[in-house]
């Protein structure tokens, strides 16, 4: 990865900078939140962001930002914490489709 002039890093054929790190953050936190709302049975959104915070070890405040665009920068340890809870989280999903797959199939039922 290489900085240009201009501040943004080069990587391959993407150019990233801080601001693209905040907008990449909130679409992972959303996503983060809505997956949390399908799941709880809490539908007020200040309760689902305090369990993604939690989840994230962070502050129900640091996702409020993030959500409404207040952070100029996201840290480093923050944009790790955020990609693995989502991997984690589609793995999930990745599971449970899988296993609703199996049942369908294993009912007779064909799923296409």
């Amino acid at each position: 990865m290489a900085s240009n002039r201009d501040g943004y890093f080069d990587r391959g054929d993407k150019k990233m900078n801080a601001v693209a790190d905040v907008s990449m953050a909130r679409r992972h936190c959303r996503f983060l939140e809505e997956a949390e709302a399908r799941r709880s049975p809490w539908k007020r959104p200040r309760e689902v962001r305090e369990s993604v915070a939690a989840r994230l070890s962070a502050a129900p405040g640091t996702l409020e930002n993030i959500a409404r665009q207040r952070l100029k920068a996201v840290p480093n340890w923050l944009m790790a914490r955020i990609r693995a809870v989502l991997i984690a989280e589609l793995k999930s999903q990745m599971r449970m489709l899988e296993h609703e797959i199996n049942i369908c199939m294993a009912s007779g039922r064909s799923p296409f």
